[in-house]
């Protein structure tokens, strides 16, 4: 074979690899795609779950409730014959309609309820009553 056939030879093998790279490529791309479309679906049902919003997500307006946080606690406790911890307090929110904005609606929580202590009295380990 000849110098110039051996050249136009690996002219094509590089051509074919660089055919497939390209491809190869394109469909790592497609597939980026569509696990970051599920990333942010499964980011929405996450922040449902724990009661959130996904304002952190992009188009997604932030949620508005009737009455704010410390209100809607104070109106918890009157409810309760009995201190509620915070779990309790956050889950009787929810069941009350209410939509976190932060993507930790315990952590808000907490600081909706720890420095108020004119409000709220602290009766144990995350347990909470108003006081009197």
């Amino acid at each position: 074979m000849s110098s110039i056939q051996q050249l136009k030879d690996r002219q094509k093998d590089i051509r074919k690899q660089l055919e497939r790279g390209v491809k190869a490529a394109t469909a790592l791309k497609k597939r980026i795609q569509s696990k970051e479309r599920e990333i942010q679906a499964l980011k929405k049902q996450l922040a449902a779950v724990e009661g959130g919003s996904a304002t952190a997500i992009v188009g997604v307006k932030r949620v508005r409730n009737k009455i704010n946080q410390r209100d809607l606690v104070v109106q918890i406790l009157k409810e309760s014959k009995k201190p509620l911890s915070l779990d309790e307090i956050m889950q009787r929110m929810i069941a009350k309609g209410y939509k976190f904005a932060s993507q930790a609606p315990k952590r808000a929580l907490s600081v909706t309820i720890y420095p108020d202590k004119k409000t709220f009295k602290k009766v144990g380990r995350s347990m909470f009553t108003l006081k009197k």
